[in-house]
């Protein structure tokens, strides 16, 4: 899981980071494993976030990205502190199941995510060597309001079963 991580996140990384200020083409894609990033906000307004964990606070801006086809395809909400480098990202089945306000818990996996499952990694720099994502023994909560994806004290793990609580709320 960890190697499928790190493979998922150096995507993410090349394919645009949250500070991507362009906005990218909105065409309808077919999955071919392209991502479109597209920054939040209309014209010049950049969305931002903050998330902490173990007492921790980082602040950034705020990006989405569409895995595939844009209606059908899977959707990540983004934050990224650029100095020292921090990564909180949550990839959903599609962004209708997103916003669809159903209650949302915590995917081991963002390969085959079902409707009302969110993957949450947290990575960086910042965070160190080893990455946190969300596991069958996560806890907390994961919600979406008005556009800003809001996370209260969720557990992730790392692959040497350490645990980081984070703490977030992100506009989009």
């Amino acid at each position: 899981m960890k190697k499928t991580f790190l493979v998922f996140t150096a995507a993410v990384i090349l394919l645009g980071s949250c500070t991507d200020k362009k906005k990218a083409s909105s065409g309808n894609n077919s999955f071919t494993g392209e991502t479109t990033n597209t920054s939040s906000g209309s014209n010049d307004e950049e969305k931002a976030g903050n998330f902490t964990f173990n007492g921790t606070s980082f602040k950034g801006i705020s990006s989405t990205q569409y895995f595939g086809d844009k209606i059908t395809g899977q959707f990540s909400v983004l934050c990224q502190q650029d100095e020292p480098l921090a990564l909180l990202q949550a990839v959903f089945a599609n962004e209708k199941d997103a916003l669809s306000g159903v209650p949302l818990k915590p995917a081991e996996s963002f390969y085959s995510l079902e409707a009302g499952e969110v993957h949450v990694a947290l990575s960086g720099k910042a965070i160190g060597d080893n990455e946190f994502i969300t596991s069958s023994s996560s806890s907390g909560s994961i919600s979406i309001s008005d556009k800003t994806l809001i996370i209260k004290d969720l557990k992730l793990y790392n692959g040497d079963h350490q645990e980081k609580v984070v703490n977030a709320n992100i506009s989009f």
